[in-house]
């Protein structure tokens, strides 16, 4: 059972991604904004971040995900976005969300999101080293 931190300010939205993440066996905490999601961040241990870009504060999801990747590094973070704006997905992906999935999706894509962010190999992990060509004579 992984805990999982979701920042959506939509009721719908949040009962929706809870349903979804719930129905995999894992606990959901929800928050309507990035200020209590900080705090949560900073009592708790989460195995993953949903988060809405658009929210009813002035932070937005792309602050939870810079705050994320400076403060928790290997975190994953998928960010959703109903909005229209150019860019967004690719900005995001570039600052290190593992996906971004464009409002609105299937449950099923969401679910695939969360079951591949939740599997991915901690950044802990060191790279492999190539492997060492030896001249033969």
């Amino acid at each position: 059972m992984k805990r999982i931190l979701i920042v959506e300010d939509d009721p719908s939205v949040q009962k929706s991604i809870q349903h979804c993440v719930q129905r995999q066996g894992h606990v959901a905490e929800i928050f309507d904004c990035v200020e209590d999601a900080e705090s949560a961040l900073s009592q708790g241990s989460y195995d993953l971040v949903i988060t809405d870009f658009s929210l009813r504060t002035k932070k937005t999801g792309l602050d939870l995900l810079r705050l994320t990747t400076q403060r928790f590094p290997g975190l994953p973070v998928l960010l959703l976005s109903g909005s229209g704006e150019t860019g967004l997905e690719h900005r995001a992906l570039e600052m290190g969300a593992v996906r971004f999935l464009r409002k609105p999706f299937l449950v099923s894509m969401l679910q695939d999101a969360c079951a591949a962010a939740l599997a991915r190999m901690p950044v802990s992990v060191p790279a492999a080293r190539p492997l060492q060509h030896t001249p033969t004579t």
